[in-house]
């Protein structure tokens, strides 16, 4: 298994990702893996304006899923800067249009005299059925002494057998079981 991140989306941005209208995520940070990396699109249960979706039972849901609904292959990560007047450096105009975002909602989430990264989203693939985070486990390199394999069960291969039970509050790694 290899590792992969696990990010935590509000529903309507992953109805634009969805729709192909937003092909890059802004973020606050950026993992520690190398590029390219898989991401899991986690919908989170907010409230939208719009019906996302109709449930099992018929009914129109206003809420999001709360499973993760897609995927997408990570090629490249681009850095930019928010000075401290509000000004975006190295920012690619194009990339905001595909951002969703305004230029002053980027600065204003980033933050001043901060560093902000651009996801880009390649090869996406929407499920037809969305998963549960029980299917995913947080990935464990080391066998011996491992906090979490101290506290969960070993797998049949010594491993830590840690699966999801809540979202990200922005994204974490993750491997599919």
């Amino acid at each position: 298994m290899n590792k992969a991140v696990l990010l935590s989306i509000q529903p309507k941005w992953c109805e634009l990702i969805a729709n192909g209208k937003k092909t890059v995520e802004v973020r606050k940070s950026k993992p520690t893996l190398k590029t390219p990396f898989k991401c899991y699109i986690y919908e989170t249960k907010g409230v939208c304006e719009v019906p996302q979706f109709i449930d099992e039972d018929g009914h129109t849901s206003y809420r999001g899923r709360g499973q993760v609904i897609g995927e997408f292959v990570c090629y490249y990560i681009d850095e930019f800067q928010v000075f401290n007047n509000g000004a975006v450096q190295n920012w690619n105009y194009y990339d905001l249009e595909k951002s969703g975002l305004t230029y002053e909602e980027i600065a204003t989430y980033i933050g001043r005299d901060n560093i902000g990264y651009i996801w880009h989203i390649s090869e996406l693939k929407i499920y037809d059925t969305p998963k549960e985070l029980s299917e995913f486990k947080r990935p464990c390199d080391r066998f011996l002494d491992c906090f979490l394999c101290r506290r969960h069960i070993r797998d049949e291969f010594g491993g830590c057998d840690s699966k999801i039970r809540r979202p990200p509050q922005s994204y974490m790694y993750v491997e599919e079981i």
